[in-house]
């Protein structure tokens, strides 16, 4: 059935120049702003690899780094305070537990910031009020309001951290997201050696709050002033117009000069049923947008795939506007930006870069409801990997001095501490190198088995040796996994949800800490022996790798986000 769509009325200034000057308010649908998104995206992705993208990365990782200096300490001041203010048991207890509510609260509170104030904004709230609650730490003399101090701090922690790896993974290029996303936990490893070097110069809890408080205050000042904000969440937030001078401001630091042509073209319309870019017709003072005649889906096989960046320079040096075409080969998108020269002696692959249409059709894409049906259960599979992994990984770590206290072990406790810090920084290096080589779940599925094969090594080992040996292998895998199932979480779901669904996976993985922890020390007291709960662990682990297989969708490495 052939039908066609007339063209729309003349558009006004601002639309004739490309852009919207108030996000979503033009009356755009989730649909169009989401197509958006992606095209966005795809641009972002197809940057070259500069000294800007190592700017993004150092905020980042200045920011993990600061937060677990934080993390490091907050053991300690627990400590001291028991003894200075003093504290019974109970108090202490009740105080530890307030660190990780605080860090639940936070990993539920830190999508809605993010996308309320923006990713950078939003990270650096979490580190200032981060600087501020570790200083207040000191001057605080009672139990209930230094619960309440910790109980913010969590919140904070968690903010920070997560939202500013969701601008990261949002800034970067696809192909080395995955080196940049999972080379930043290696940085929480050297934070968290800063921040226990704080121990050897403070001793009591006042210095050590003072001191706790310069990293994350160092951090904000860095990250207010080489970070950027995310131009897939000015798109979305304030239109337009900010995303495109967004990007065009990093296409600059990249070494690509853009077009000085709009970024976002008009919509599309419908020739016998397939989809194409439109035309741009200057005709008196008004821009019209119309379908080329006898124009056919490049990706039904109808057409002559030719090459459409040539048909674009030709247009150009004609000088005839209505003559160009901007096509794309293999998909049933169509691309709004055209051909991006290279800047002068720049290796930029941006302009071959795949590229799609920022408008579809309303039935050429799902609804918005299916859309969102569709991340809440994407949400539902990730989280349940999440639950797998984080039970079993902070139940390890909780049960570990208590089961080397049982077995007569206690004096290897500071040894595998320190061969715990080295094993994840060496992991988390390791997983930076090979995550892109290999793919997101072709590192998960091993490094869930690796991680089961050392939890149930590091319960049976016969010997000291072979304690550390499991204890390497544990840890070492096991940071590979959290590195690489985060920058996962971060790339699988939309921009619109994608800080909201980062916080709700590490909220249900740390209730489901929670229930593990509680439940570690029963099962320890069993009569099958103190490697109960780490022989459960292992299978909670197996189970996690074979979710990851089934129940996770297609590949993340090197795919634009959405």
């Amino acid at each position: 059935m052939s039908s066609t769509r007339t063209a729309p009325p003349p558009a006004g200034p601002d639309e004739a120049a490309g852009c919207d000057s108030g996000g979503d308010a033009d009356g755009d649908a989730d649909g169009d702003a989401d197509a958006d998104a992606r095209v966005v995206g795809e641009l972002v992705a197809g940057f070259p690899f500069s000294a800007f993208h190592v700017a993004q990365w150092l905020a980042c990782a200045g920011t993990y780094a600061a937060c677990a200096s934080t993390a490091a300490v907050v053991p300690w001041l627990v400590q001291s305070m028991r003894v200075e203010l003093p504290l019974g048991p109970a108090e202490e207890g009740a105080l530890s537990s307030c660190v990780y509510w605080g860090m639940a609260a936070g990993s539920l509170a830190s999508g809605p910031a993010a996308d309320t104030l923006g990713r950078r904004r939003a990270v650096c709230a979490g580190l200032g009020a981060l600087a501020l609650l570790q200083l207040s730490l000191g001057g605080l003399r009672s139990a209930p309001p230094v619960g309440a101090s910790l109980v913010l701090r969590g919140l904070a922690y968690i903010l920070a951290e997560n939202v500013s790896k969701t601008q990261l993974a949002e800034c970067a290029p696809a192909a080395r997201r995955g080196l940049l996303l999972n080379l930043v936990h290696p940085m929480w490893q050297v934070g968290a050696i800063l921040g226990t070097s704080y121990t050897f110069v403070a001793s009591d809890y006042r210095r050590l709050a003072l001191l706790s408080a310069i990293g994350p205050a160092a951090a904000l000042l860095f990250v207010a002033a080489a970070s950027v904000e995310s131009p897939m969440w000015l798109r979305r937030a304030r239109g337009r117009a900010a995303a495109e001078r967004s990007l065009r401001a990093m296409g600059k630091r990249c070494g690509v000069a853009p077009l000085a042509t709009p970024l976002f073209a008009r919509r599309g319309w419908s020739v016998n049923g397939s989809f194409h870019t439109a035309a741009d017709e200057v005709e008196g003072g008004a821009r019209r947008v119309h379908a080329p005649a006898g124009a056919v889906d490049p990706a039904d096989g109808a057409s002559d795939p030719a090459d459409g960046a040539s048909d674009v320079e030709g247009a150009r040096r004609s000088g005839d506007a209505s003559t160009e075409l901007r096509t794309a080969r293999s998909s049933r998108y169509s691309c709004p930006f055209g051909a991006w020269p290279r800047a002068k002696h720049s290796r930029s692959r941006w302009a071959d870069a795949p590229a799609r249409s920022a408008h579809t059709s309303a039935w050429a894409r799902p609804s918005a409801a299916a859309a969102l049906g569709s991340q809440r259960a994407l949400a539902l599979a990730v989280g349940s990997v999440w639950v797998c992994l984080t039970s079993a990984a902070l139940s390890n770590d909780f049960l570990l001095i208590r089961f080397l206290a049982r077995t007569g072990r206690a004096r290897l406790q500071r040894p595998l501490s320190f061969a715990q810090f080295g094993s994840k920084l060496v992991g988390g290096v390791l997983g930076a190198a090979v995550v892109d080589r290999l793919g997101r779940k072709r590192v998960l599925a091993p490094c869930f088995v690796l991680t089961a094969a050392g939890t149930w090594a590091l319960a049976h080992a016969p010997s000291e040796r072979a304690l550390f040996a499991a204890t390497v292998l544990l840890y070492s895998a096991n940071e590979v996994l959290w590195a690489t199932l985060m920058t996962f979480t971060c790339e699988a779901f939309a921009t619109r949800l994608r800080a909201r669904a980062l916080g709700f996976c590490i909220a249900l993985g740390r209730l489901s800490a929670a229930a593990s922890v509680a439940v570690g020390p029963k099962l320890m007291e069993s009569a099958r022996g103190a490697t109960t709960p780490f022989d459960v662990n292992a299978l909670v682990l197996l189970l996690g790798g074979a979710l990851s297989l089934g129940v996770l969708p297609a590949e993340t490495s090197g795919v634009p986000l959405r």
